[in-house]
């Protein structure tokens, strides 16, 4: 059997969710499956191709080669989406299965194909998408799903937008949720190794954290105001540390740190490593996130990992994610969200109960049973 992967998520180096989701799995099931032939695509501008170059050697092996496309230009790729060129004039017509793991199937993709959807944001959340991103979802969505011999995707919640949205047929669609990395995300980092790992970032003293792009979808504005409404006038308060890249319409995030009066205590670290932010994850007196839409929420898994109390949103599929290891909140109401980080900070006995719940909740995901789920897949396909 021989396998294509599509290899775009995972051709940066910084990469987050969907291409984290992507670098676990192809590993895994090049090595459960290591009698099989797998193909790594990826187009990539000429600018790109060292970079890309150096990403696709991560998953190269005896049962694995990459085949790269320098693209003529930046937007090709999304170009040939549009316009239906065939795939498999970029990469060739000899995969046996063709696996994409950001949403859009391409035209001409030879073999069974599988895509994987994680999330209906466009549809849910439309405001937190800029124009493009949605269009293009728009117009080559519903075809992806017709033609998709089947859909992968994160979780139950994701499973329903879709039907609901997609109108596809449920015995299409199968789950293969992400999970946390038990190599990184854990709870044995050294006091002196989170010490370390603050002072890289400017972080000193206790403090709050939140990890992902920094984008509407976050809800970060909300974040900021209730931060500053629960600490903003105690001495004994912890900073709030925010840690991810920009994106789309990030701006108003740093705008509301100093309209609310709480630029000191607010500290963007920019993108940080995976490495890095498990310390910083372990170090935490806990994690917010109060995302208005996932499609899985990764960051609350990790955190839960390192033993760091949760408090995250009672909305989409954060809730599976969590269980009852953490404090959900509604996202949208700056009380609700203000009161549970003072309720997390002030007691630490909820504390040490939220710690030992979020391990038990993480025992429930776990990279290998997904990729395993995906073979069987595999295995009834062809």
């Amino acid at each position: 059997m021989k396998i294509a992967f599509d290899g775009q998520p995972v051709r940066h180096r910084e990469i987050a969710g969907i291409g984290t989701y992507a670098a676990n799995l192809m590993p895994l099931i090049m090595d459960l499956l290591n009698d099989d032939a797998f193909i790594l695509n990826m187009y990539c501008t000429k600018a790109e191709s060292a970079d890309a170059s150096m990403q696709a050697r991560r998953y190269l092996r005896d049962n694995c080669r990459a085949v790269l496309y320098v693209s003529m230009f930046r937007k090709q790729r999304a170009l040939e989406l549009l316009l239906n060129y065939p795939y498999f004039r970029r990469f060739g017509e000899d995969a046996d299965i063709s696996h994409f793991f950001n949403f859009i199937l391409p035209h001409g993709a030879k073999g069974k194909t599988i895509t994987t959807i994680h999330d209906m944001v466009y549809k849910i959340c439309p405001e937190t998408m800029n124009w493009k991103s949605r269009l293009m979802l728009d117009l080559k969505m519903p075809g992806s799903a017709r033609r998709a011999d089947k859909i992968c995707t994160v979780s139950e919640n994701s499973k329903r937008d879709i039907i609901r949205y997609l109108k596809v047929d449920p015995d299409k669609i199968f789950i293969a949720p992400p999970a946390a990395d038990a190599n990184i995300f854990h709870a044995n980092y050294t006091k002196d190794a989170i010490e370390i790992c603050k002072t890289r970032y400017g972080v000193t003293g206790p403090y709050l954290l939140f990890t992902g792009t920094l984008e509407p979808r976050k809800n970060l504005c909300r974040l900021i105001e209730a931060y500053a409404a629960a600490f903003g006038k105690i001495e004994d308060r912890p900073k709030l540390v925010i840690c991810g890249k920009n994106g789309w319409k990030y701006a108003p995030i740093y705008r509301q740190a100093r309209s609310s009066g709480v630029e000191d205590l607010v500290i963007f670290t920019g993108y940080v490593p995976n490495e890095d932010v498990a310390a910083l994850m372990n170090g935490a007196a806990a994690f917010v996130y109060p995302s208005l839409y996932e499609g899985f929420g990764m960051p609350p898994l990790e955190a839960m990992a390192c033993g760091t109390p949760v408090i995250t949103a009672d909305n989409s599929s954060l809730t599976e994610v969590v269980g009852s290891a953490a404090v959900l909140v509604d996202p949208r109401s700056i009380d609700e969200l203000s009161q549970a980080m003072l309720a997390v900070w002030k007691d630490s006995d909820l504390r040490i109960r939220m710690r030992e719940r979020g391990f038990a909740q993480c025992e429930k995901f776990s990279w290998e049973k997904s990729a395993e789920r995906i073979i069987e897949v595999y295995n009834s396909l062809i």
